[in-house]
């Protein structure tokens, strides 16, 4: 459940679960239903309710039993040290990311890497190339997309074509080509 936890404020809060939607529906070609619907559940309902489960299992929390045989303490010791063997990665990584990959104050670290990557793309180079378009042409932001002069650069090229050829150029995600 902590993982899951993990997970979800990942998605709904650190990339942006818009964005999750954005690339689905880049994917998918077509406009995603209900997104008002997932906003809301990835942000707030979702985690509320994984938070309550990991609450109320540690207040409601019994000794490990099985019949009438209670398991020794060195048995329930070495079932939450493999089930932490598990979690204990999560914080571990964050820990060296922040201690060694990250340069700044300790609040810009934070800041940093709560943010997307910004060389995220699609693998696939002409899959990375439409969802650059894709994500231009809908106005989307680029700045977590592309490094900053590169989208300067888009900026600039786009600015000095005339209307005729934007208008071709214009990428539309739910054409098949």
């Amino acid at each position: 459940m902590v993982i899951v936890l993990a997970e979800v404020i990942a998605v709904g809060w650190i990339y942006g679960v818009e964005r999750f939607l954005d690339d689905i529906e880049f994917m998918i070609k077509r406009p995603f239903a209900g997104r008002i619907l997932f906003i809301a559940l990835w942000k707030f309902v979702v985690p509320a309710i994984i938070s309550s489960i990991l609450v109320l299992t540690a207040i409601s929390h019994m000794p490990v039993s099985y019949l009438n045989y209670d398991f020794p303490t060195w048995a329930i010791v070495f079932g939450w040290v493999l089930a932490m063997m598990s979690i204990i990665p999560i914080p571990a990584y964050a820990f060296y990311y922040l201690v060694f990959e990250e340069s700044g104050d300790f609040i810009t670290r934070v800041k940093h890497s709560l943010q997307p990557s910004a060389d995220w793309a699609p693998a696939v180079e002409r899959n990375r190339a439409d969802y650059r378009n894709w994500r231009t042409s809908t106005g989307h932001n680029l700045s977590h997309v592309i490094p900053h002069e590169m989208h300067m650069m888009i900026k600039t090229e786009n600015n000095s074509k005339n209307d005729s050829v934007q208008a071709a150029d214009h990428y539309d995600p739910y054409i098949e080509r």
